[in-house]
């Protein structure tokens, strides 16, 4: 159940599954090759298929390149959600955390998968959250009705 439910962009193989196996490679997501360019126009075709063709909430945590690599199209049927982390500083307010990100989601797709039931829906993901002492805060798209933000704000990475 859990290698259908999650999957992790690859630079060379597109969205694999938790249960693909592949060979030990260096490939970096902003990668240009001879003749064909930004490996995106690779990906982001397919890999939106995937997305386009999703009937469950998508839980986007990849960084940056890795998103502009195969971009969740707009016209997603389903609930789509990123992560933003930041943590809570001893004085002013929380500041985006970038060095400990990963270990961040890390914990929170673990925190997901090893639950009974995975969550589908942005309520019960949030819950899933808090439940590691996060504060999560819900900020909509103002552009796109069902692509929305959860800003959460930890105390220890």
């Amino acid at each position: 159940k859990l290698s259908t439910n999650v999957y992790v962009q690859s630079a060379l193989f597109g969205l694999i599954s938790l249960g693909d196996q592949i060979p030990s490679y260096r490939l970096s997501a902003d990668t240009k090759l001879p003749k064909i360019g930004s490996i995106s126009n690779l990906w982001a075709s397919p890999c939106g298929e995937i997305f386009l063709n999703s009937k469950q909430l998508i839980v986007d945590l990849r960084s940056g390149q890795y998103v502009n690599l195969a971009p969740i199209p707009k016209e997603v049927s389903t609930d789509v959600v990123t992560l933003k982390i930041f943590q809570r500083m001893p004085a002013g307010p929380p500041k985006v955390v970038s060095h400990h990100n990963k270990a961040t989601k890390g914990r929170i797709i673990r925190e997901i998968v090893t639950q009974s039931k995975v969550p589908t829906s942005i309520d019960q993901l949030v819950k899933a959250i808090t439940r590691l002492g996060a504060e999560v805060e819900l900020v909509p798209n103002k552009k796109i009705k069902n692509f929305n933000t959860l800003n959460v704000i930890v105390d220890v990475i």
